[in-house]
Parts: C-alpha cells; structure tokens; sequence
C-alpha cells in the first residue's frame, strides 16, 4: 500500500519519461524542478495538487494527490487517501478537497532539438477522432500511404494504433496494429504483416503503402514486408480513430504516445519512405490528404490537420473534454529537417515543373528513371526504363520537366488499368480470347524547353544533345529526375 506521497513519487519514478520526487507531501511541493499553476487550472493529468487537509493556519501541506481528468464538469484526481483504504478517486471540483486545494504543481518540459508536441494515450480510454470524409476512403482502384511515430508504454499485446473501423466485424476500410512480436495492417482483402519487437520507451516510425495490387510495410524507413492485395470495396463513412479500433468496443487501445500522423492517396515509394521518415513534411505534398502533428497548445481539444484540407478532429471521441482525452507532451520523435528535395531532384506531382540552368553552366547531366507500369494484383509491373546523359543548355534557360506517372493496376475485372500521365498507355480488354484486362502502361518524363524568342517563341521542344541531333522523349520517372551541374 502507499501512502500519499508515496504514490505520486511511484507514479512519476515509473512514467515513459521518469521523474524522480522526494518522498513527503511538503518536501514535493517544494521540489525546485516543479512549476506552479493556477488553482483555478486548467490541469494536465499527472499535476500534483497539494492540499491542506487540517485547514490550519497559516496553511500546512499535509496531503498531495494526481490530477486524473474530468468525468463530466467534475476535476477528478487519483490518491492515496488512507494506506488502508488504497487508491481512490475524488472530486476537487466542490466538497472537502475543493476547499482544501493549496497549490498545483507541473513538472517542467523538457527541451528538444525539435520543440513540438505528440499525443500520450492511456491504453484504457484515450482517442484521436478525425471525422469522416471521403478522401479519408479508400476504394479498389486507390492508393494510399498511412505513417506515423510510436512509443509503447507497455509490453506490446494486441494494441490497434489506427482505423477506419465502425463495428468488431472485419468490413472495415483499414487498420493498423502492434502486437507481441508483430505490426500488421489490412481489411477483410488484404492483409501485411512483419515481425517486430518494440522496446519499451523506443520510438519507431512505421509505414504502411497498398495499391491495387500490393501492400508494404515499413519500420524506420526499411521495408519489412510485402504482399499481394489491393484495398478492395470495404469504403465507409466512419471516423478515422488514432489510438484504437474506432467503433469496435473489443479494440484494445493503445498505451503510449504517437506523433507526426500522415495519410496519403498515393502509395508513397521506398524511395520516398526511407529518405523522409525521420523529417518534417512539407504540408502542400503532393498526394498528403491529412496530416496530424498534434502541435497545438497543451489545452487546446481541437486537432488540426496541417494540410488546410479541413479534416480537423479532437482529442476524444467529441469535442468536449473527457476521461478518453490523450494528453499533449513534448516530442522527442524526429529531427526539425524538413523534406523538401534539393532543387535538381524532380519527383512526381501529375503536372509540369521548371528548373532554372544557373549561372556559368553550360551542361547538365540528366539520370532520368522510368516509371512502373500496373501491376494485376499479383505480379508488379515491369520497371521503366533510365536515360542518363549530358545535355547542352543555357544560363538563365528555364526546362519544364514532366515526370510521368504510375501505370494503373488492375482493380476490376472488367475494366484496363489507367493510363499513367503524360503518354502512358491506358490496359486494354482482350476481345478475342477473353482472357482478361490488361494494366496500365507507365507515362514518359520529357524535358522540355520553350524559346522566348525568334521563329521558334513560345513552341516547346525537347532539350538537343551535343552530340546527336535530338533527344527523344524520356521514359517515365516515376521515382526521381537529377540534375547534376557541371
């Protein structure tokens, strides 16, 4: 049994981010480490409310307890009251503890390399709840990508860290999971999982990616695993839930902190993966539809999604505060760099881009990769082919890139895959054996220059090497375009 002070300093001692209290009620409101806040609050889990229970004066801190939340309008902390009576729960907001409350105390946040904020999650109530929306909905003929950081309290059990999940029944749009010894993510068509032990108080970035044809997972930037299967018909209009399984009440939350949630609707690349995990994305990427870094003040109940796409959720399952209300605490997860490529790197955005030859170069030397076409839910498509040359050019000569897109992969029976953009060729049906679709062919990547002026003002062609009289159309970069200045 404890007593007081004795469960305040268990608490702290034995949180994901320890915190050593002397023992003694008074001693621990003295502890210079320790801030005051407002008797009025408002209040975090984990303060330290001292009070003094013999009413004397001048007053006497005789007694100290943990703010636990609210139940309703009542402020409720946790405390050792009696060491015979245990651990109890008492209201602070009226009664004989309202009028008795002394002081509040906060342990201070530490300093980080990248000042911000994440989630911690109780692992019994706690919730993030981003409302419905469609482009939160993933169908057979999508892509997606879902990426967040993670840090388990506990030893790993079956812990479900997101969903779009409305009932226990497995017709769900997707889910991702930590179990003992294993990550997994999928719906009721496919499914990916990957061995993995996490440690306790370790943080671990995890990528899942699915598109018509494959699922991938990704831990720390490496990938872990890959399977057949795309997303299939399992869309709904149901909240998407970070910290458990949305609206299935056998979920088992999760018990630790999550940070720096991303969904994509695009199957981001390894490439792409591995060279970002541990960055900070630039809100305006291409194909980001909602993206949660939990940066709001340490008060604030609203969740804002960083993209400007409006999908702003709450701590909770509602917007008023309550037991299921993760806590904000500071980050420790990933440096502050940010994404953004260098100026020569060219990645897919379904539209033109320039470069700008700068000053005193007079060549460049282009790897340009081609992109994939469709896969047939089995088998990837074939890999693009690579140009790599050295191009003539002209300081201040501005080159519009197009870099070509993803053939599409087979998602229904009756239907070719998509054409990739610019030039891909669309799958078509065999109508004489019947044998089925075809996928999609990957676009081409061009580079492209337009005149300003002479016979040839405002016509676009295509970039002339020194040596040959013209450099036919690339194929499709699907991964990424360099130029090298030389």
């Amino acid at each position: 049994m404890f007593d007081c002070s004795g469960l305040t300093w268990w608490a702290h001692k034995n949180s994901l981010d320890p915190f050593i209290l002397p023992h003694g009620s008074g001693a621990q409101e003295a502890h210079p480490p320790l801030i005051d806040v407002p008797l009025t609050g408002p209040f975090q889990r984990g303060d330290l409310l001292f009070f003094d229970t013999r009413n004397s004066t001048p007053q006497t801190t005789t007694h100290v307890g943990l703010y636990y939340g609210r139940e309703g309008e009542v402020d409720i902390m946790i405390h050792a009251e009696e060491e015979a009576t245990g651990i109890v729960k008492s209201s602070i907001s009226s009664g004989y503890y309202h009028k008795r409350l002394k002081s509040v105390k906060r342990r201070t946040t530490p300093v980080t390399t990248c000042p911000g904020n994440a989630i911690r999650l109780d692992g019994v109530y706690d919730a993030v709840r981003i409302p419905s929306d469609p482009s939160l909905s993933f169908g057979p003929c999508d892509q997606m990508t879902v990426e967040f950081w993670f840090n388990l309290m506990t030893p790993a059990s079956d812990y479900d860290l997101i969903s779009k999940r409305p009932t226990c029944d497995n017709d769900y749009n997707y889910q991702l999971h930590v179990g003992a010894g294993l990550l997994a993510f999928g719906n009721r068509s496919f499914r990916v999982d990957a061995p993995f032990a996490a440690t306790i108080g370790q943080w671990y970035h995890v990528a899942a990616t699915v598109d018509v044809a494959h699922a991938r997972l990704f831990v720390n930037g490496d990938l872990k695993s890959s399977s057949p299967g795309g997303l299939g018909d399992h869309e709904n209009d149901y909240a998407v839930t970070i910290g458990r399984a949305g609206g299935c009440a056998n979920s088992t939350p999760f018990p630790g902190i999550i940070d720096e949630a991303r969904i994509w609707n695009v199957a981001r690349s390894e490439q792409q993966i591995a060279a970002n995990y541990d960055k900070i994305v630039d809100p305006n990427s291409y194909g980001l539809v909602g993206y949660w870094n939990f940066d709001e003040s340490l008060t604030d109940q609203t969740v804002i999604d960083r993209t400007g796409h409006g999908h702003n959720g709450t701590l909770g399952v509602d917007p008023s505060p309550g037991l299921d209300d993760p806590i904000r605490v500071n980050s420790t997860a990933q440096t502050c760099n940010t994404s953004t490529p260098p100026p020569w790197v060219f990645d897919f955005t379904g539209g033109p881009q320039t470069y700008v030859v700068p000053s005193s170069v007079s060549s460049i030397y282009v790897d340009a990769r081609g992109g994939e076409g469709g896969g047939n839910g089995t088998n990837l498509g074939g890999k693009g082919g690579r140009v790599q040359t050295t191009l003539a050019v002209t300081p201040g000569e501005v080159l519009t890139i197009y870099v070509g897109g993803h053939g599409g992969s087979l998602c229904s029976p009756n239907t070719g895959g998509l054409a990739g953009f610019n030039g891909g060729g669309a799958g078509g049906i065999d109508l004489c054996d019947f044998n089925g679709p075809a996928p999609g062919g990957g676009g081409a990547s061009d580079i492209m220059t337009i005149p300003t002026s002479g016979p040839n003002e405002g016509r676009s062609r295509h970039i002339r090497k020194p040596e040959r009289p013209k450099l036919s159309k690339f194929v499709r970069l699907f991964r990424k375009s360099s130029f090298l200045n030389t």
